[in-house]
């Protein structure tokens, strides 16, 4: 089974999605904050990290860089969740821009922007 790492601070909020997620057979690991997020994805080795794009103590983009820079979390992909249906992702290792943006268009992703 797959396990995600849901970052949100409304964590109510993120029951909109993880609901869902856990029906489709995903292990759903929850944080409230920055701190916990890299907490638990260093304990909890997750496959993906979704990361709200507002969340206490440390920023989501803090977050994702310091990921990127442990060993032991530096391949799990990371989602940012922004607002208004915007999505940032980071794959690779130490590659500190994000790697695209994503728009909800009718279901299908857009390719990056050339503005990022």
């Amino acid at each position: 089974m797959s396990k995600i790492l849901v970052v949100d601070n409304g964590l109510a909020a993120s029951q909109g999605y993880v609901g869902p997620l856990r029906a489709a057979g995903f292990e759903i690991v929850l944080a409230a904050d920055g701190m916990e997020a890299i907490r638990k994805s260093c304990k909890d080795k997750p496959d993906l990290i979704l990361l709200a794009e507002q969340i206490p103590k440390i920023s989501s983009d803090h977050v994702c860089r310091i990921l990127k820079d442990l060993p032991a979390t530096e391949s799990i992909p990371v989602v940012i969740m922004a607002s208004a249906g915007k999505s940032y992702f980071e794959t690779g290792p130490a590659d500190h821009r994000f790697a695209g943006h994503l728009q909800n268009r009718g279901g299908h992703a857009s390719p990056p922007s050339p503005a990022l």
